[in-house]
């Protein structure tokens, strides 16, 4: 699961940011996520826990979110015409 981070962490740190790094960042956030459902499903017990340990251990799992997030709001530019979002030339 570092690999599955880390990675896309380097990739932002030593490369220019553009839509390949960012939908890369992407692609290895959903690995990172099914491989986490994975492992829960693995070491689960069948116990049921309470709500505060449920969202306690979803949080640390938002963390490589909330950073593709930043990533692209700070390279807005360059995420834009790939969502095709943005100024546009009017049609008329």
């Amino acid at each position: 699961m570092f690999i599955e981070v880390g990675i896309p962490l380097l990739a932002a740190m030593l490369l220019d940011i553009n839509s390949l790094i960012i939908a890369g960042m992407l692609i290895a956030f959903v690995v990172h996520e099914a491989t986490a459902m994975w492992d829960g499903k693995l070491r689960d017990d069948g116990a049921d826990g309470d709500a505060v340990r449920i969202a306690c251990s979803q949080l640390p799992g938002m963390i490589p979110l909330m950073g593709i997030i930043i990533v692209a709001s700070l390279h807005w530019g360059t995420v834009s015409p790939t969502l095709r979002i943005g100024n546009r030339a009017s049609a008329i």
